[in-house]
């Protein structure tokens, strides 16, 4: 941006605007001048009345938009670790892990459930006969915060290998419409000394009745002023974590985590994960 301009007769009295005399010259309008005060006055006083209009008005915003923020929580119909053991199709229970402590203060919920399952259709060192599933669920607050994978193993010493990829696949056995399933599939490794370890998950969320595998979405969903309350549920799974000749690739892990999903889900859904819409609709 340029100064201003130079003006040659700057240092020349302008004249007052419409050819009115100056103040100080004799006969001078004595209502002209009381005119002018009067408009400067005016001008002050509106100013004064929009920045403290705006105060007014900004604090109840801000009260408001707290308020609205802050959401009712929404506990699940029943725990986690009601699942029905028994009505995951062809995976067989093997045991239910626990976490520590200081792992649970980290997740952020102490509503979880990790689970090793089995697939007796695979043969023994086929990588996808054993699958470690992890379920979170989280409710309630101002703000829910989301636990990745991607943030999650990183803090462990896993770096991303391959990056991350998106997949949507139609999974007939959920309960509603739409039957797009979103998954994200993600491959880590660990490299120490003499080896190289690599692990890769899939996992989606169901959040407010919806699925998405995109974080973003959950914090646009559970803090719109528009819904009373928020919750949502982590579902991730992982292949080959025992007795496995190798590792799961990520094309593996897919296809088996769509395998098994197409069991867990619709469980979640109808025995576990509450009716989003009743609760909204209701008192």
């Amino acid at each position: 941006m340029t100064g201003p301009e130079s003006v040659d007769n700057a240092a020349a009295p302008l004249e007052p605007a419409g050819g009115c005399s100056s103040p100080d010259a004799p006969g001078a309008s004595m209502p002209g001048r009381a005119t002018q005060a009067r408009a400067r006055n005016l001008a002050f006083l509106i100013v004064v009345v929009l920045l403290g209009g705006g105060a007014m008005v900004q604090m109840p915003l801000q009260r408001w938009l707290k308020v609205a923020s802050t959401k009712a929580p929404l506990p699940p119909r029943q725990p986690l670790g009601s699942l029905d053991k028994n009505g995951l199709g062809p995976y067989r229970f093997v045991r239910a892990d626990v976490i520590g402590p200081e792992s649970v203060e980290a997740l952020g919920t102490e509503m979880y459930l990790w689970w090793v399952l089995e697939d007796p259709r695979r043969p023994a060192g086929d990588p996808r006969r054993t699958a470690s599933l992890f379920i979170t669920y989280y409710t309630g607050g101002p703000e829910l915060a989301v636990h990745r994978p991607e943030e999650c193993y990183q803090a462990t010493g896993f770096a991303l290998s391959t990056g991350s990829r998106d997949e949507r696949r139609r999974v007939e056995t959920l309960p509603a419409e739409p039957r797009e399933l979103p998954l994200r599939i993600v491959t880590f490794a660990k490299t120490g000394l003499l080896n190289r370890t690599e692990l890769t998950v899939a996992y989606t969320f169901f959040c407010n009745g919806r699925f998405t595998s995109n974080y973003q979405d959950i914090r646009f969903w559970s803090t719109s002023p528009r819904v009373r309350h928020a919750f949502f549920s982590k579902v991730e799974v992982s292949f080959g974590a025992e007795g496995a000749q190798r590792v799961a690739s990520a094309e593996e892990t897919a296809d088996g985590a769509y395998e098994l999903m197409r069991h867990v889900l619709p469980r979640l859904m109808n025995d576990i994960w509450p009716d989003f819409e009743a609760a909204e609709g209701g008192p």
